[in-house]
């Protein structure tokens, strides 16, 4: 199944439930699964390429993402606050 079959497919089932948000998210969905399969195929033709350090790298980039954006979103509810209040 192409990258292309998965991402219609996942934007017509979240696209139902989220609306614009859920073609967004299958679309984010789709690359990363697309990614994770070329990864897996360019590493069996030419062997290890530093996956380890990829991993762990894409582990950090993923907890400070989480990070900002509860601290994003903490702070716009506390601003939202202030402001309207």
């Amino acid at each position: 199944m192409s990258n292309e079959a998965i991402a219609i497919v996942m934007n017509i089932i979240l696209s139902k439930y989220m609306g614009i948000g859920g073609l967004a998210l299958a679309t984010s969905i789709s690359t990363i699964f697309c990614t994770t399969l070329l990864f897996i195929s360019f590493r069996n033709k030419i062997g290890s390429f530093g996956m380890k350090n990829i991993a762990i790298s894409s582990i950090k980039i993923l907890c400070a993402s989480l990070a900002m954006g509860t601290i994003a979103k903490l702070s716009y509810s506390v601003l939202l606050k202030y402001i309207s209040g």
